[in-house]
């Protein structure tokens, strides 16, 4: 127990407590006397110790979270320490100074008044020692106010689920029957509890791993905080943008409740040029230093290859500024001193005109964005946030260029909505080391013929090191997939506003391994969540917006990859084995498994497609490995002999990001690998890496085998049915099968009876049998010209003359065919 009472002998820790410590007679000197005996270093020395020594746990016990009775709460709270804790022999504290009478607990249960706090300060340091022990299941935030660790995790999930700190307080009021203290206090006291639990932002899934080879990257650009740009000064003129990640997101929030104001607390944040970091996983970072370089936006020196892409702003924003309302844009006219007669787009014509001008510019962004330029997020195909920036000025690929050249290793593919400015950026930062490179990020060399070939269809660009891990000898190789191309693409929503031809090279389509399974709209169905929160963190001030926002992330990131694996686990109906995930030195999930007494082996969980609408995984095209492939993995299995190298510093990971299917029979077959690498699993079921291969589906028993008759169900016999499966057969590797396909459509028509009927007879969903007579459907409708058309002339004569042969009469010379019945 934490907290001492008067009278009261306790024992914990390991230091014992007696009646003598704490008399009855204890000093009750007031707490303005106490707050004078207080200073600027004592106090940051404070912070400092709580902050390394108090902190909470991120997965609290369930006995510090449940409900108690308020008379279960004591009614003093003495600090824990009776020595300095960071003094050279450890003197002892001064006596117990009393701090408050009147402090308050604030419960679920309601409110606990008339609670009295202590410090004690050391006479040499002057260091201040106060109450601050979660064991207790209470959270100290300032002397004066405690909150139960119950109602701090309420809040917690509250916040999560879109629900301000303000509505719960009112919820709790309405229900309690009490007057709680004011919102903001018990906001900013959870937020100094968020500051204090000892969260591991590793911002990373559990499928892609630390290093993702493919990322969506997208700006929300209503998550904004107010921020006046004049506050904003110039840094100095040496400069170059790199911040110290951990001293920025350390200092952010700890410090509240030990100062009375903003202006007396040094630990304070206010955006800043030279103090402003964007959020970046430790294990994905490269170092401890990151970059911000928004002061970069206002210099009105770029180059000239760049200064053809700067208008991009300026476009979103007129895009943005079209859709107010006429009253809105004529105000905002009225406020930049343009004529304000005319029609809504006679105004924003005006105002287009004007925004070459950086005042009007910052108020008419400010009208329609808010202060800051939102927050830019880089994310896995899973919907993981990796990375996140706060913009002070409005969206650039400056941003996210900061982000990725701040990363260990450079993703192989970004899907971007500003490509080409986002690839003539990068480059122009690293001219010595091209980080989009071949062909500047775009998937073929940019000639007339290939942009030909891509406008037509025509053109696939495989990735196959997307599929099946590389040798990875070339320089700067990705650790996951082995290849050093970087290539930048467009999303599906902005890939046709690009006005440049030679960007149809840069289309997700034309690549096969991401064509039908890459979601480009991830970000966009991330932010729809996030929005949600967006009417009280917007009036949030930026640096408990910066910080809270990111906590949120990170408990989404781990929602997300919580759901991943109970996913992959239960369609492999190995549930049970998710308290055994570790992970790999790369960042992905793996289970351990013991193959005997001394050695123990691991097999790697390949995710789901992260598609919104169907998770299913479209892989790529059966590969030559197939014989290899097809068999349980042993140590006799052949391996191809793609050793680590010094780009790839620990590959302890399946060779691929994605596995490959056989196309004959739907099951996913596994590529040979270096024999250090553990076997990638498909997400349908989970193996061990000496086991027997789990089956792709079980076979119903209840349906019979399709017999060599098939006239009685399907009205058509083998021969007949064989033809037309082989005329319909187009290329395919996912899916039900067209075989089967091609029945479940037969069987339907031949039988005229209800979806519900079909389903039953082929055990599969009434849904999906909708789906397939339709696409079934639509293939014979595509080849209906090659197999049923009108004969010609000579072909009519042909016909009509052995029809009257057959019915032996001249009358049938005139008939061209004949439908059954």
């Amino acid at each position: 127990m934490g907290f001492l009472c008067q009278s009261m002998s306790r024992e914990k820790h390991g230091e014992k407590y007696t009646k003598d410590l704490f008399k009855s007679e204890v000093p009750t000197t007031p707490s303005s006397e106490a707050c004078s005996l207080l200073n600027t270093t004592g106090m940051k020395r404070s912070v400092q110790y709580i902050f390394k020594e108090k902190k909470i746990p991120e997965a609290l016990p369930k006995e510090v979270t449940t409900s108690r009775m308020k008379i279960k709460y004591p009614k003093q709270f003495f600090p824990l320490e009776t020595t300095c804790q960071l003094c050279t022999g450890h003197p002892s504290l001064a006596d117990a100074v009393l701090v408050t009478k009147k402090a308050r607990i604030v419960s679920m249960m309601g409110l606990i008044d008339n609670i009295s706090t202590y410090h004690r300060i050391c006479p040499q340091c002057n260091m201040v020692y106060r109450y601050q022990e979660w064991k207790d299941g209470l959270h100290n935030f300032d002397n004066h106010i405690f909150l139960t660790l119950e109602l701090c995790v309420f809040l917690r999930e509250n916040v999560t689920n879109h629900v301000s700190v303000s509505r719960v307080v009112d919820s709790l009021e309405g229900l309690r029957g009490e007057k709680f203290p004011s919102r903001d206090v018990i906001f900013h006291a959870y937020c100094h509890f968020e500051a204090l639990t000892d969260t591991d932002y590793t911002y990373s899934c559990v499928s892609c791993g630390f290093y993702p080879p493919v990322v969506v990257m997208d700006l929300l650009r209503k998550g904004v905080f107010k921020l006046a740009v004049s506050d904003l000064k110039a840094p100095p003129d040496d400069f170059s943008g790199e911040h110290d990640i951990e001293t920025f997101w350390n200092s952010a929030m700890i410090s509240r409740g030990f100062f009375q104001s903003s202006a007396d607390n040094p630990f304070t944040v206010n955006p800043s040029y030279e103090h402003w970091a964007p959020w970046i996983g430790s294990e994905t970072r490269r170092s401890g230093t990151v970059l911000n370089t928004d002061f970069k936006k206002v210099r009105t020196c770029p180059s000239s290859a760049e200064a053809q892409l700067s208008s991009v702003t300026e476009d979103h924003l007129i895009d943005e500024l079209a859709k107010q309302k006429v009253g809105v844009v004529r105000k905002l006219c009225r406020a930049c001193n343009i004529d304000t007669k005319g029609s809504r787009l006679d105004l924003i014509t005006r105002l287009k005109e004007n925004m070459k001008s950086r005042q009007t510019y910052d108020k008419v962004f400010q009208s329609i964005w808010g202060a800051s330029g939102g927050w830019s997020v880089i994310l896995c195909p899973h919907g993981i946030a990796y990375s996140i920036k706060f913009n002070l000025r409005a969206e650039s690929p400056r941003d996210f260029a900061d982000l990725l050249l701040s990363w260990k290793h450079f993703p192989n593919v970004c899907v971007y909505d500003f490509a080409r400015g986002l690839a003539t950026h990068t480059n122009l930062r690293v001219p010595h080391s091209l980080p989009f490179q071949p062909y500047e990020g775009r998937l073929s060399e940019p000639t007339e013929e290939n942009v030909k070939a891509a406008r037509d269809g025509k053109l696939q660009v495989s990735l196959p090191w997307l599929h099946e891990r590389v040798h990875c000898g070339e320089e700067n190789a990705h650790p996951v997939t082995g290849s050093s191309e970087h290539y930048v693409l467009y999303d599906r929503f902005h890939e046709k506003n690009a006005t440049d031809p030679k960007d149809i090279l840069r289309r997700v389509q034309l690549v096969p391994e991401l064509k039908g399974w890459l979601n480009s709209q991830v970000a966009e169905q991330f932010f729809a969540k996030m929005r949600k929160s967006n009417y009280f963190f917007n009036n949030m001030a930026p640096s408990t917006h910066v910080f809270l926002m990111r906590s949120v992330i990170h408990r989404h990131n781990t929602f997300t990859n919580r759901a991943l694996l109970e996913r992959q686990l239960n369609s492999g109906r190995r549930l049970e084995l998710l308290n055994t995930i570790t992970l790999s030195a790369l960042g992905q999930a793996v289970i351990a498994q013991q193959s005997d007494a001394s050695k123990q082996q691991s097999t790697t969980v390949v995710a789901q497609a992260p598609s919104a609408t169907r998770p299913e995984l479209t892989p790529a095209e059966p590969r030559s490995t197939e014989s290899t492939a097809a068999q349980p993995p042993t140590d006799e299995t052949p391996t191809h002999d793609v050793g680590p190298s010094h780009h790839c510093p620990d590959s302890s990971v399946g060779q691929g990001l994605f596995p490959s299917m056989d196309h004959q029979d739907g099951r996913q077959k596994l590529a040979p690998s270096h024999p250090s690498f553990p076997k990638p699993l498909h997400s349908g079921a989970l193996q061990t890496q000496f086991g027997t291969r789990a089956p792709y589906c079980p076979l119903n028993q209840q349906v019979p085998v399709v017999l060599s008759d098939l006239r009685p169900d399907f009205r058509l016999n083998r021969q007949t049915l064989t033809y037309l499966i082989n005329t319909l057969r187009e290329d395919r590797d996912h899916g039900w099968g067209q075989d089967l396909e091609i029945l479940v459509f037969i069987f339907c028509l031949a039988s005229a009876t209800s979806y519900r009927v079909v389903c039953r007879a082929f055990d599969m969903p009434r849904s999906t049998v909708h789906m397939i007579v339709h696409k079934v459907s639509k293939l014979l409708l595509r080849i209906k010209r090659k197999v049923t058309h009108f004969p010609s002339l000579e072909e009519l004569e042909e016909i009509s003359t052995g029809f009257a042969n057959l019915a032996g009469s001249p009358v049938f010379s005139s008939i061209a065919g004949s439908i059954q019945a």
